[in-house]
């Protein structure tokens, strides 16, 4: 446990790994900060052999009662290895923010969806039952 974190410096979650939530954004629910940031590294593609860098492998989910210590929740939205998707793992999906809907009471993932060469610039959003999704 930590009570400081020090910019400039890596920043790690509860288990010791380099905390993932580039371009995110962070919700107050019921006691518990949520920081939703989308989650790099490699993916495995569909053709056999070919791994690649992504921009993103899904959109991560951290949690803290204090703003110091991040427990990694997982992902709560997964990439696709469908071309035709809009979550295609060579599709840009970067600025996630979420939001609770006070009238459903559901969880509103909002991220802006693109192609790699950003020629559609779609807003996506994805709809959750609880804060760490899915």
């Amino acid at each position: 446990m930590t009570d400081r974190f020090y910019p400039g410096k890596q920043w790690f979650d509860t288990d010791g790994r380099l905390i993932q939530a580039h371009g995110g954004g962070v919700m107050y629910c019921n006691g518990v900060y949520y920081w939703y940031g989308e989650h790099r590294g490699y993916v495995d593609p569909p053709s056999p052999g070919e791994r690649q860098r992504c921009p993103c492998v899904g959109i991560g989910c951290y949690s803290s009662t204090d703003l110091y210590n991040w427990k990694f929740e997982g992902l709560v939205l997964s990439r696709s290895n469908d071309p035709a998707h809009d979550l295609f793992y060579r599709n840009i999906l970067e600025r996630p923010k979420c939001i609770q809907n006070k009238k459903t009471g559901k969880f509103v993932l909002w991220m802006h969806i693109d192609s790699p060469s950003y020629g559609y610039a779609r807003a996506g959003y994805a709809i959750g039952d609880t804060p760490v999704g899915p």
